[in-house]
């Protein structure tokens, strides 16, 4: 039953998004920080959009990316992301 399953609460992790200086379009990175003193292991990011832009409801696609170890104090790229999409809610789990 739902009630039986524990809700784990994630810590020390954090998600920054990055503009990319190497490329000649403005391009911005989505990473994913570790910051514990240990590796952090079978990393699986889900993230998906939804809200308002230009006056309509929009949703984007789920999207999952298995990042697999982070090393302490580390970071690992998650994927890329327009700017145009900054202004939706952001679901990340």
């Amino acid at each position: 039953m739902l009630k039986d399953i524990p809700r784990l609460v994630v810590e020390n992790i954090a998600i920054a998004a990055v503009k990319e200086d190497n490329v000649s379009e403005a391009e911005w990175s989505i990473y994913i920080i570790n910051l514990y003193d240990q590796p952090i292991e079978g990393v699986l990011v889900s993230s998906k959009g939804y809200g308002n832009y230009e006056g309509r409801d929009v949703k984007t696609s789920i999207l999952r990316h298995l990042i697999g170890t982070i090393e302490a104090h580390d970071y690992a790229k998650v994927e890329p992301i327009m700017a145009n999409v900054f202004g939706l809610n952001m679901n990340t789990g």
